[in-house]
């Protein structure tokens, strides 16, 4: 089982700050990131933009094929770069990580291409379970950049926010910092707690 953490992402709204090096409880974004991912996943792959590597950090960094392209191109690359044919993904800039949850939807893969929760009546399709077998469908439509152009070409199964709910009842796996205004409002709540990553 591989972990692939998109962190290309140019960080506009944060005036160009790079999102994995923020902080939370005294570890930027992708060390907190790849340690919480590590405890279900053997391997871990970064897909950072061009020229942008993180020392010290346990896992395996490649960086867009086809920069530009958003998140659909992070996960193309990230899917080519593993060895492993089942491959959970997420976010750098979502700090909050329920392992319990992640491991769900895993062994719930089954014959389908992917394994998708609901949350709030939107899909998360940036913390979910993607086969390999995606990755031609995924290249025919990255021009598209929209991360769910591809869904209509694979099998999926998407986890209702009912059962979510059971497993991470705040949805804080889904919670992702957009700009400082987040970033500040995250570092001031209750939330910077390890408590909640579980």
């Amino acid at each position: 089982m591989t972990g692939i953490i998109l962190a290309g992402g140019s960080g506009t709204r944060m005036g160009r700050k790079d999102k994995a090096l923020l902080t939370l409880n005294g570890k930027t974004f992708i060390q907190r990131k790849s340690h919480l991912l590590g405890s279900v996943c053997r391997n871990i792959i970064i897909v950072s933009a061009q020229g942008t590597d993180y020392p010290g950090i346990s896992a395996r960094i490649v960086h867009d094929e086809k920069p530009g392209y958003g998140p659909l191109m992070g996960l193309y690359t990230g899917l080519k770069a593993s060895t492993d044919e089942i491959n959970f993904i997420t976010t750098v800039d979502s700090p909050f990580f329920c392992s319990g949850l992640a491991e769900y939807l895993i062994r719930h893969i089954d014959s389908f291409d992917a394994v998708v929760p609901k949350w709030n009546g939107f899909i998360e399709p940036l913390f979910a379970v993607y086969r390999k077998t995606c990755i031609p469908y995924i290249f025919r439509q990255y021009e598209r950049r929209k991360i769910i152009s591809f869904y209509p070409f694979i099998t999926i199964s998407f986890i209702p926010e009912s059962r979510i709910r059971s497993i991470d009842p705040e949805g804080l796996s889904f919670i992702n910092i957009n700009t400082m205004e987040e970033y500040n409002r995250i570092n001031e709540s209750s939330l910077v707690t390890d408590r909640q990553d579980t």
